[in-house]
């Protein structure tokens, strides 16, 4: 991996954290085998961000945000191919 250069800040800090995120969930789970799967994850994350919200439990919605945010970017990272791809990318 090249340098990273984030931004200054929280909005810094934010990026930051959920590339850590998204690092941890791939070092331990195996990339999404398909779009159904991923959406199933994603939907898992916002279920509970939503939840939280719901409940009035804004650090614990930051923290789902947070793990929504990045298998999002995982879904876009191991979902590859038109809308109809059964076949996720592989690791990097």
């Amino acid at each position: 991996m090249g340098y990273v250069i984030w931004p200054d800040g929280v909005a810094g800090d934010t990026i930051r954290a959920v590339y850590e995120e998204l690092q941890r969930a791939r070092d331990n789970f195996a990339p999404f085998k398909n779009g159904h799967e991923g959406h199933s994850v994603v939907r898992e994350e916002f279920d509970e961000f939503w939840e939280a919200v719901r409940k009035g439990d804004i650090d614990h919605a930051k923290k789902e945000a947070l793990q929504l945010a990045a298998m999002a970017v995982r879904f876009i990272l191991d979902v590859q191919g038109s809308s109809t791809s059964t076949t996720g990318a592989p690791r990097t």
